[in-house]
């Protein structure tokens, strides 16, 4: 996945504005809106897993195949197809009346009698849409999960076309969590899994501390805008300098006390794995694991956790629920 939060919007930042009133909240998004889909985003972009092909009236295909690594699989193993027939598409209207957010529940093959009934509640990362995360959705099927993805204001074919405020964004994933608690297509409510990718542990934390799941899953997970400034842009600033407090999941998560399994490579250059691993610490939980995987890069356009080896990291995530969430299984 990818991030504009680089060293050269930081520095550019910096001396354009006042740093009494600084904070980079707005600098977090790197959505691209299906109505803007277009040459530069398809057909001209030289990564494979980067073009962004669907426009606003076109439906996702979630059943392609893709180029998969080498990596993914050992001999033998394949991954299953998935039917566009179980896919459910739903509109979701925000409480402010200003947007409308896309989603998608997709029906688990019901091969895998543990997690028949599980589902879990995909909140994906910072580049593209949801279209960007049809590989992450096959590898989840493949799993036997029940699939309950949606798409950020400003992202894929949710409304407004621009990214939510920090406000907006909270308000949203509460309105998400109420959502799936009571939709009639979940087949069972008390087996919720949230789930989050890389940014996507902002708003999971956000449906966790609100009303929390059977578990909480964090692939790869945001830490904090001064995460990012030391990782990524090589700058150091104290996080009330970055940020209105919104995206410090670090502390964030010092609210969550469920079952929580984070899982982390040490290659990836997003979010290193010593943060990842205090973010971890910092969660009270009586019921956790961390999983760091040596080599193994963020995911999707590189060699990510379940890109490293997907029979292996499905297992270990089915045994995590086994061990420390039963309640999440049949």
């Amino acid at each position: 996945m990818h991030s504009k939060t680089t060293s050269s919007i930081l520095l550019g930042v910096l001396i354009s504005s006042n740093l009494a009133c600084l904070d980079l909240d707005g600098f977090v998004h790197n959505p691209r809106h299906c109505s803007k889909v277009g040459l530069d985003s398809c057909e001209e972009k030289e990564e494979y897993w980067d073009k962004i092909c669907v426009p606003c009236d076109e439906p996702y295909d979630f059943g392609q195949d893709y180029n998969w690594f080498d990596e993914t699989f050992i001999a033998g193993e394949t991954i299953r197809a998935l039917p566009n027939s179980d896919v459910q598409n739903f509109k979701i209207k925000t409480k402010d009346g200003e947007g409308e957010l896309d989603a998608y529940f997709i029906k688990g093959h019901g091969d895998n009698p543990k997690t028949v009934n599980t589902t879990l509640v995909f909140n994906h990362g910072n580049f593209g849409g949801i279209e960007h995360y049809i590989p992450r959705i096959r590898y989840m099927y493949e799993g036997g999960y029940n699939i309950f993805v949606w798409d950020y204001r400003g992202y894929g074919k949710s409304l407004p076309d621009k990214a939510p405020t920090p406000a907006q964004w909270v308000e949203d994933s509460v309105l998400i969590r109420d959502w799936v608690e009571t939709a009639t297509v979940i087949p069972d409510k008390n087996k919720l899994v949230i789930y989050s990718n890389s940014l996507g542990a902002n708003p999971s934390l956000d449906m966790v501390n609100y009303k929390a799941g059977c578990a909480l899953i964090q692939e790869a997970a945001f830490v904090s805008l001064s995460s990012i400034a030391r990782t990524d842009g090589r700058v150091s600033l104290p996080e009330n300098f970055l940020s209105k407090a919104y995206y410090n999941n670090a502390e964030e998560i010092k609210n969550y006390t469920g079952p929580l399994f984070v899982m982390i490579g040490t290659k990836d250059v997003r979010y290193s794995a010593e943060e990842t691993r205090a973010l971890y610490d910092n969660c009270p939980s009586n019921a956790k694991e961390y999983w760091e995987l040596d080599g193994v890069h963020h995911g999707i356009s590189d060699i990510g956790i379940p890109e490293s080896g997907l029979f292996r990291y499905l297992k270990r995530m089915e045994q995590f629920l086994e061990q420390n969430a039963p309640a999440c299984l049949n």
